[in-house]
């Protein structure tokens, strides 16, 4: 089981917009003469962690603005990644549970890659690249599946 975490502060807030950006014609007088509002909508998603003694991760809960299921939501883990922009750099957090099982975190870790995959994919366009890392956590799942078959049951 993972025993240590990486532990930031017991709340973090993200605020995603999404902007609508208006693309008139070059010349145009429309950008100069028309006042709008850039932000269609506003959503939240907040993490609260308790932590113990040590700063490990005990519980887990987020909540969202937009999330189907309404309240909060418990986890054993999570991963968070945020561009920044004036260093040009990823700052990450990732934090679990002590009751997160070692294969799960494993499947966790697998389909967190998976997902930069297609995020490629969708922002990039590099079919390439996708395709190499869904290389890579077809690989990582049929090791994993392989350390499954071979524990004790």
């Amino acid at each position: 089981m993972p025993n240590d975490a990486q532990t930031g502060a017991p709340l973090v807030l993200i605020i995603a917009r999404k902007w609508a950006f208006l693309h008139p014609e070059p010349g145009s007088d429309l950008i100069r003469k028309t006042s709008f509002d850039m932000c269609a909508k506003k959503s939240e998603i907040n993490f609260a962690i308790d932590l113990d003694k040590d700063n490990v991760p005990e519980k887990i809960n987020w909540n969202a603005t937009d999330n189907p299921n309404e309240g909060i939501e418990e986890t054993r883990a999570i991963s968070l990644a945020i561009w920044d922009i004036h260093h040009k750099g990823t700052m990450k957090i990732d934090l679990w549970t002590k009751e997160m099982p070692v294969p799960e975190m494993k499947q966790f870790c697998i389909e967190i890659i998976a997902g930069i995959g297609e995020t490629l994919m969708n922002a990039t366009g590099d079919a390439k690249m996708s395709v190499a890392v869904e290389e890579l956590c077809q690989q990582l799942s049929e090791q994993l599946q392989e350390e499954l078959r071979q524990q004790p049951r």
